[in-house]
C-alpha cells in the first residue's frame, strides 16, 4: 500500500499552527489511511519525510523519540528518508510524510499455513518479512519477497 504524502492538516484542511501539531496530524492521517485497509503502523515498511526548514530536523527527531514507541509497539521502526525541500503544496505546511506498507490482500478463506487466518496477523507478518529482507528499500528484493508470498499462499 502506497500512502501519498500526508501533511500537517486536519480533516477540515486547515494546517496546524506549529511543527509538533503538524507532525501529529501527518501521522494521524497515515494511521487513518492504514486503518481503512485493516492495517496499522506495524505494516509500514518505509517512510519518506519532507521538511521545509532544516531547523525542524531536531524537532522531528524529538517527535519520533516521543511518539514512535506508541505507534510501533515492538520498538522496530521502518527506515525513514528525510529530505529538506524548498516548500510544500501550501506555504503553511511544514512537514509531509509518505509511507509504504506491506499488506497481504489475497488471504485464503482457509487461512495460511504460515501466518494463520487473522488478516492483521498476516499483514504484520508480511511487513516483518519486508523489514527483515529488504531494510534498505531495495525494490528487487521486495518484488522477490512479494512473489514468494504469493506463490507460498496460492
Amino acid at each position: 500500500m502506497f500512502i501519498a504524502g500526508q501533511v500537517g492538516a486536519g480533516k477540515d484542511g486547515k494546517a496546524a499552527s506549529d511543527f509538533d501539531a503538524q507532525c501529529g496530524f501527518a501521522f494521524a492521517n497515515i494511521g487513518a489511511a492504514l486503518a481503512s485497509q485493516g492495517a496499522g503502523f506495524g505494516n509500514v515498511v518505509e517512510f519518506t519525510t519532507y521538511l521545509v526548514h532544516s531547523q525542524d530536523i531536531a524537532k522531528f527527531i524529538a517527535y519520533r523519540i516521543r511518539e514512535f514507541p506508541k505507534l510501533f509497539k515492538g520498538g522496530a521502526y521502518p527506515p525513514n528518508t528525510l529530505l529538506i525541500v524548498d516548500r510544500l503544496v501550501r506555504e503553511e505546511f511544514l512537514i509531509e510524510v509518505s509511507a509504504v506498507a506491506a499488506l497481504y490482500s489475497m488471504i485464503p478463506k482457509s487461512g495460511n499455513r504460515f501466518f494463520g487466518k487473522d488478516p492483521q496477523t498476516i499483514n504484520s507478518s508480511c511487513a516483518e518479512l519486508f523489514r527483515k529482507f529488504a531494510p534498505h528499500g531495495r525494490r528487487r528484493q521486495r518484488r522477490a519477497i512479494r512473489a514468494k508470498l504469493l506463490t507460498v499462499n496460492s
